[in-house]
């Protein structure tokens, strides 16, 4: 048997649907489409917990500035987060039941693509920004408000009382202190996704697929917040609060490790920037345990005066 190296075969062909016709429906819901476009935003990170399944939703825009939500789920969004987490990578790519994701791979359409773009839209990394939920199917003709209070209650912290099921809502409010619990103010989770580790000292495999030689900390921080004289506890999760801060639990562990202090009830002094702020919030009320989950948030004034004002009506 003699090895011929052939030079003629073509690479595999992608037929890019075209997002225009994708908004306008053009598209069939039986067969599987190749797109290509740019992460502009991060909608909404819904980690593996109990009962969930590992969902991330982002926004895709096209060079003629469409915009179409794409939801990654179970071990594609947890894919995506690990490639988000990472700015080291070049880029990733999975296969399941047919379908694929590719991210900056090294292939000529996708290198023609990124090419047309401006130089600091190739650089900039996307933010987790206060835009809508994975269920939301529009495109630029939202506004990011618009996007952020999608399928939410809009009411302020004072009605959240009279909330009898789990619901999600929009309001505004100060986050005032922290509410300590028992666990600290960190877990041990995965290292790709944000799922609990089953012991923090013990190798596992994760259901996105990952193989943990050693959880890391990652945030569970609870704070009250407040409007007024209403007061309610928010549970603030890893990605919200490693935006606000600007580094990762699993850093600020280290570092009060290094300075002699590994109990997890000790809050460190870098917390309290998570405290005196006003924001708008995207949460999941849960009266059984008088606490809502964090979704997603903003702290940008113009951003939470406008919530404030045109979509929150105070109680009379």
């Amino acid at each position: 048997m003699k090895a011929i190296e052939l030079q003629n075969i073509p690479p595999k062909g992608y037929f890019f649907k075209d997002f225009g016709e994708i908004l306008q429906g053009k598209c069939k819901t039986d067969r599987l489409e190749d797109i290509i476009g740019a992460v502009s935003e991060i909608n909404h990170i819904q980690s593996n917990t109990p009962g969930k399944k590992v969902v991330v939703s982002v926004v895709l825009k096209d060079l003629k500035g469409n915009c179409i939500n794409c939801n990654l789920w179970e071990i594609y969004g947890s894919k995506f987060l690990a490639y988000y987490n990472d700015p080291k990578n070049n880029g990733v790519s999975n296969a399941w039941s047919g379908s694929k994701l590719l991210i900056n791979e090294d292939i000529p359409e996708i290198q023609d693509f990124m090419s047309k773009f401006p130089t600091n839209e190739q650089k900039e990394k996307p933010t987790q920004s206060a835009k809508s939920l994975s269920n939301w199917s529009g495109g630029s003709q939202y506004s990011p408000v618009e996007r952020f209070v999608h399928n939410a209650k809009c009411m302020s912290l004072s009605q959240f009382c009279e909330i009898k099921h789990e619901t999600l809502c929009v309001t505004v409010a100060t986050t005032l202190k922290f509410a300590v619990s028992k666990y600290g103010w960190f877990y041990y989770g995965c290292t790709r996704c944000s799922s609990k580790a089953p012991n923090p000292e013990k190798a596992y495999e994760c259901s996105c697929g990952q193989k943990v030689e050693q959880p890391i900390p990652r945030y569970k921080i609870e704070i009250y917040v407040s409007n007024g004289e209403s007061k309610y506890r928010f549970v603030f999760w890893d990605s919200e609060c490693a935006a606000i801060l600007g580094m990762t639990a699993e850093f600020m562990h280290n570092s009060m490790v290094e300075n002699g202090e590994d109990d997890p009830m000790v809050y460190p002094d870098e917390l309290e920037m998570l405290l005196n702020k006003k924001m708008a919030f995207r949460v999941k009320v849960r009266p059984t345990f008088s606490q809502a989950s964090v979704w997603k948030l903003c702290d940008d004034e113009a951003f939470v005066k406008e919530i404030e004002n045109d979509y929150i009506v105070e109680d009379v």
